[in-house]
């Protein structure tokens, strides 16, 4: 078992946002990309493959431009949670249980940080439910598991 310490929550959530800033980054360049090739797609003789094509460039603008804003949406509430000590399963928290450290902040999923596999889990999801006003060894039932708190940051 790792100390789960304010140095590490800290670094995990500056981590979490670094991660967060490069998906925003690349997103944007890739639709800027889009955008360029569509706005240099240039009429061809063959008409219907033409519209087709700028259909496709169009409905993958789209898709992107969703992707772009909920990654946005992630660093803007990454950045509004406070990296203080706590006592309690909240936003914010990070808790070391039986079956690995879950961060209770947004749904990224698992990332590998300081050679420890972390759930960054949303509160708003199902485990990050559970996981809410949870204290240390308090156990929670979820999906047929039990996950024993041992320690909360």
């Amino acid at each position: 078992m790792i100390s789960l310490d304010i140095h590490f929550k800290e670094s995990l959530h500056q981590f979490c946002l670094n991660l967060t800033r490069e998906k925003v980054k690349r997103l944007s360049n890739l639709l800027e990309s889009i955008l360029h090739d569509l706005n240099t797609a240039t009429k061809s003789s063959a008409g219907d493959k033409h519209e087709t094509a700028r259909a496709m460039i169009h409905i993958e603008q789209e898709n992107h431009a969703k992707q772009l804003l909920e990654a946005q949406k992630t660093l803007k509430l990454l950045s509004q949670i406070k990296t203080k000590a706590m006592s309690s399963g909240q936003t914010g928290a990070l808790i070391q249980t039986n079956k690995g450290i879950f961060y209770i902040a947004t749904g990224l999923g698992k990332v590998k940080f300081d050679e420890s596999d972390v759930f960054v889990i949303s509160p708003s999801s199902p485990i990050g439910q559970k996981f809410l006003n949870s204290k240390i060894n308090d156990i929670i039932q979820f999906n047929a598991n039990q996950y024993e708190i041992e320690q909360i940051a």
